[in-house]
């Protein structure tokens, strides 16, 4: 199941995202978003990691990344 979605960095030009959603998985009623179509594109993956940054603010210490998934982003991140 692909997916699209537009992000618009601030003060930057908006770019699509292409990623899989599993629905029911790994259980009934839990959709899974599958981030592995962009993280495996090193341009992309920048520039989504860069639009998450943005978001954050000046005085983080500490970024933790949830699941198998979140764990690629929050070492991107830090």
């Amino acid at each position: 199941m692909d997916c699209v979605t537009v992000l618009a960095p601030t003060g930057g030009t908006p770019f699509l995202v292409r990623y899989r959603r599993w629905k029911n998985h790994p259980a009934p009623g839990v959709d899974f978003p599958d981030t592995s179509p962009f993280a495996t594109d090193g341009p992309t993956m920048v520039r989504v990691v860069d639009a998450l940054a943005q978001g954050l603010p000046d005085t983080t210490d500490v970024i933790g990344g949830i699941a198998i998934g979140g764990l690629g982003f929050a070492g991107a991140l830090a």
